[in-house]
């Protein structure tokens, strides 16, 4: 048995301007049973994890549609709409490697002291004199 993900389309009215305006547009509702796959994730030695997946829009439109005001004013705006629905990840995941040393997750969320090099650094008004902040020490030597 494998599940199935199916769409209906229905019709949707969105607004703009204060909802003084209004647009009549086609939108997708996406269904279908939640399954999970398994997957080798990673970029060093393959963790296998599962993965939630459920039926979602994965397929989006650039259309244009024509809004009318309550004053009877009309005006066309670009909007993106669903056309296809099918499995993806229900949300945002992670995971942690066998050989991560990384205590990231295994408390508050947090890290003590200056865990990612010196944050006075790294905030934009202290780079004013680093033209080439972005650039490897040897890279700025060569930049005349």
């Amino acid at each position: 048995y494998y599940p199935k993900v199916r769409g209906e389309f229905y019709t949707k009215v969105i607004f703009k301007r204060n909802n003084t305006c209004n647009a009549i547009v086609s939108d997708l509702a996406c269904y279908g049973e939640r399954k999970n796959i398994k997957i080798r994730a990673g970029r060093v030695g393959k963790t296998l994890i599962s993965v939630p997946m459920c039926p979602k829009h994965t397929a989006l439109k650039e259309t244009t549609a024509q809004f009318t005001c309550d004053t009877g004013a009309s005006f066309l705006e670009p909007v993106i709409l669903p056309e296809k629905c099918s499995y993806a990840p229900c949300g945002a995941g992670f995971w942690i490697p066998d050989w991560s040393e990384d205590n990231y997750w295994n408390g508050e969320n947090t890290y003590s002291g200056d865990y990612w090099g010196t944050k006075d650094w790294w905030s934009f008004d202290e780079r004013s004199d680093k033209d080439n902040w972005f650039l490897g020490q040897s890279v700025k030597n060569r930049i005349h």
